[in-house]
């Protein structure tokens, strides 16, 4: 019995077929036009913020840039999947005292809202790439990078607006921001670190009803942790698998397929 993928290996593998998917049927439409498309002033204006001035020679061609929209798209594809492991770093970071230790959770704290923000802005650049391309290459596509933006939005509503609070001093921070904003030094204050337990009891209830416990006692218990950490991962794994359903989805309505010239010529039967 073959063992289940991993969630790294899962998303491996989808990225490589989207990208391979997506690179060779271009290519061979274009093999099978029969008037040779050329670089529009949009194509070449994409390639152009992407490649650096010594190689832009190289990719100023429509074969080119339907090599580099597919690079570009498996660059997304890792990045989405190089997202689960932020929740993962702390696990794996002993902080060398308390100072470096809270500031490192207040780091991974936003570190999370802004790749999510950052892949959310790329994957509608890429979108907008693609669909330029598929207009040059005739194919009548279709706008989608409203739609992502859309359901990143709604999707990951909470991270953005937490990125956004964070970044706008006029927004009333989160709990979890306002206690990240402490330092080590500032806990020694009586007052703050009065403020800062009040804090920690409030997400303490909301955490401990997340875990099923209903009979709360004074301190989590090894179980609970191991439980809410559980949970912690898990949600991150959503997300990630989330986005690549999302990126995958508006990219399929992007092109219709039935535009495309005939793929491979079928061999002659033997019979």
């Amino acid at each position: 019995m073959n063992e289940p993928k991993s969630l790294q290996d899962w998303l491996g593998t989808e990225v490589e077929a989207f990208s391979v998917a997506l690179r060779r049927p271009l290519e061979v439409h274009v093999t099978a036009m029969t008037v040779a498309p050329v670089m529009t002033p949009e194509v070449e204006a994409h390639v152009r913020n992407r490649v650096g001035p010594k190689s832009i020679d190289k990719y100023l061609s429509i074969e080119q840039s339907i090599a580099l929209v597919a690079l570009e798209a498996a660059d997304l594809g890792h990045r989405i999947s190089q997202y689960r492991y932020i929740e993962r770093y702390r696990d794996h970071f002993q902080p060398a005292d308390a100072a470096m230790r809270i500031a490192f959770h207040t780091h991974i704290h936003v570190m999370r809202g802004n790749e999510i923000y950052v892949i959310m802005e790329r994957c509608k650049a890429w979108l907008v790439f693609a669909h330029d391309l598929a207009a040059a290459l005739g194919l009548k596509p279709t706008k989608t990078h409203k739609e992502l933006i859309t359901r990143f939005g709604k999707s990951f509503e909470r991270h953005l607006r937490e990125r956004h609070k964070i970044v706008h001093a006029h927004e009333r921070p989160s709990i979890i921001s306002r206690f990240g904003s402490f330092t080590a030094a500032d806990l020694d204050d009586s007052e703050v670190a009065g403020e800062a337990l009040n804090m920690i009891e409030t997400l303490f209830g909301v955490l401990m009803k997340a875990a099923g416990e209903t009979d709360r006692p004074t301190a989590p218990t090894a179980d609970v942790i191991k439980k809410l950490n559980d949970m912690r991962l898990a949600e991150v794994d959503r997300e990630c698998v989330e986005m690549w359903t999302i990126l995958l989805e508006c990219a399929d309505k992007l092109i219709d397929r039935t535009r495309m010239l005939p793929h491979e010529a079928v061999p002659a039967s033997h019979d």
